[in-house]
């Protein structure tokens, strides 16, 4: 393994047990550029679900994951759709390995979370669908930073 230093170009892997913004890299890690844009993208997501509750809330549409205001889910239901990307978010601070793929599966997710609200709130349904599958398509392009080779961990892809 290879260390690469994000910091001043004259660290050496000596230097690595006592400079902190040295790591080592791996297959399947994120580019410092693509982990960004995928945390950044996620933090979205969660941003958007939260207006997709706002707006429920305000126009009085129930989705199946709220409910009613006169009769609220459980909190445990509420945060269905926004468990996917916090974990993908805290995978993103804590470096985690093959992130992308993991997102695609948090965004098919979030259009599961889409699908029933299509019989009762049919255009938050909509919202919640486009959410996921921007979701995916980010994480789709995401696949692109990944470190693919171990011997040479300085190219991308």
């Amino acid at each position: 393994m290879e260390t690469v230093n994000t910091g001043s170009p004259t660290a050496t892997p000596a230097d690595a047990s006592e400079k902190s913004d040295v790591f080592v890299v791996r297959k399947g890690d994120l580019t410092p550029g693509w982990r960004l844009v995928f945390g950044l993208g996620w933090l979205t997501v969660i941003v958007a679900m939260a207006s997709t509750w706002n707006v429920s809330r305000q126009l009085g549409l129930a989705t199946w994951w709220i409910g009613p205001p006169a009769q609220p889910t459980n909190v445990a239901v509420r945060m269905i759709p926004f468990v996917p990307a916090v974990l993908l978010l805290l995978g993103t601070f804590n470096r985690a390995r093959y992130l992308p793929y993991a997102g695609i599966v948090g965004g098919f997710g979030i259009v599961a979370v889409s699908i029933p609200d299509f019989s009762r709130a049919t255009r938050l349904g909509l919202l919640e669908l486009v959410i996921g599958v921007a979701a995916i398509a980010m994480s789709a392009g995401a696949i692109v930073g990944l470190y693919r080779d171990e011997a040479n961990p300085t190219q991308p892809g």
